[in-house]
């Protein structure tokens, strides 16, 4: 009798309180909240927000029923819009058929985000194709499945769009999707895998962030992007319009090693970082061995950025790149924080300036004088390294800290120390610390 009363109290709940509580809950949690009520049952039916992860559910209930739990919390919507649908599946053990039934479904309730995945890396066929003429999605996940597009694809409202994992069979299908969100914001692609025999073309005057990491790093990419704002980009370097690079504020370009050996990209790298006027944060993985081909490609680095104010260079070891990254360093004047990093792996001892920065107009004047932190990851102690250091102390008259991190191949450690520690410093005020 007491049990009931208080079954009753919670019950008797406002109606949003009770949909506060239902909010917090897991998803499936919430949906067994229907068994206490009508009340209750009144709550669990009107949920926006639709989580159903097979491998889950299969853990605490087994294989055999998920897909009637699925059917049954769809079934109990009496007609009320659906939010946010979001389904995990395992196509091994379970038909594409109801797949694209509960997908069809949520879509007819006005569905605004869809979060697809397939944990077991199935195929399926095709997609509903109402879902690519979708006027209600505003964002879109697609996660590790193979699929070929309708021949009719419009994204009238969609602003996100992420795909993980996705393989689609040429670079055709891909630009007909990019070109189909007229509204799309920002724009993910990870670990996709294509078949490319032509350019990849990414543009739309509303984009303002893209990650773009593929398994196939050679892709030719074109980007046209006049309001974008920041750019997360592995493989060769793109061709990015001048417009673009100029809206850019924050970008991280990586390289992978072994690739981006055609003269076209040592123009292109060089092209991006020249372009970039207003950036305020930049990552370079791997770039700057294509800042450098030798004597003639020196006057293509940038001339002047007074936007940014971090840099973070990670440097595979090349031949002549510590006067590389000066030159570059004096197009900065209000650089706060930089990081330099060599691969864990990479043996830092071939950089070495075989004599050349004698033959470089290396001008400090004023271009390190706002430079207050330096972050250097595995350090190695090679006199590259070394030189490098003593120029940043001798010009960064504001530093306030210089942070050293050995490798742990480091052997003269204390002979390394003594002869950082004996250069001269511009700031009275640096503090280094050595691990």
């Amino acid at each position: 009798m007491v049990l009931r009363e208080r079954m009753d109290r919670i019950s008797d709940l406002p109606d949003h309180l009770r949909n506060r509580i239902v909010s917090l809950l897991w998803f499936e949690d919430a949906v067994r909240t229907s068994i206490l009520s009508r009340k209750w049952r009144k709550v669990c039916s009107s949920l926006k927000h639709l989580d159903f992860h097979q491998q889950s559910f299969e853990r605490t209930h087994g294989k055999f029923e998920f897909k009637d739990f699925v059917y049954q919390t769809l079934l109990r919507r009496d007609g009320l819009s659906i939010d946010t649908l979001s389904l995990c599946v395992d196509l091994r053990n379970l038909s594409s058929t109801h797949v694209n039934s509960w997908i069809s479904f949520a879509l007819s309730r006005n569905l605004k985000e869809l979060n697809f995945s397939v944990f077991s890396w199935g195929e399926i066929e095709k997609l509903p194709c109402c879902l690519f003429t979708c006027t209600t999605l505003v964002m879109l996940k697609l996660n590790y499945i193979s699929i070929e597009l309708p021949s009719i694809i419009e994204f009238p409202m969609l602003k996100i769009l992420k795909l993980t994992g996705v393989t689609l069979p040429n670079e055709n299908s891909m630009n007909r999707l990019f070109s189909s969100c007229p509204l799309l914001e920002k724009l993910y692609v990870q670990d996709c895998l294509m078949e490319f025999h032509s350019t990849l073309k990414i543009s739309g005057s509303n984009i303002v962030f893209l990650e773009f990491v593929p398994l196939n790093p050679n892709i030719d990419v074109k980007i046209s992007a006049n309001n974008l704002r920041e750019i997360d980009y592995w493989g060769c370097p793109p061709d990015i319009s001048s417009e673009t690079l100029s809206s850019l504020l924050s970008v991280n370009f990586g390289l992978i090693s072994g690739f981006a050996t055609q003269d076209v990209f040592y123009d292109r790298a060089s092209n991006i970082v020249m372009g970039l006027h207003n950036v305020t944060k930049m990552i370079l993985r791997g770039y700057i061995k294509l800042l450098y081909r030798g004597r003639d490609s020196l006057p293509r680095l940038p001339r002047y950025c007074s936007s940014l104010q971090r840099l973070m260079l990670n440097m595979y070891p090349e031949k002549c790149l510590v006067p590389v990254i000066i030159l570059l360093l004096s197009a900065y004047p209000n650089l706060k924080h930089l990081e330099v990093a060599v691969p864990e792996h990479a043996s830092a001892h071939t950089l070495n300036m075989d004599g050349y920065s004698q033959a470089l107009d290396l001008s400090t004047e004023k271009s390190l004088r706002n430079l207050k932190i330096v972050d250097y990851d595995y350090f190695e102690g090679s006199e590259s390294e070394l030189d490098l250091l003593k120029y940043l102390l001798e010009n960064a008259d504001a530093m306030e800290k210089m942070n050293i991190l050995y490798t742990h191949e480091m052997t003269d450690v204390s002979g390394i120390n003594e002869r950082i520690m004996a250069f001269k410093r511009a700031s009275a005020d640096v503090v280094i610390s050595i691990r």
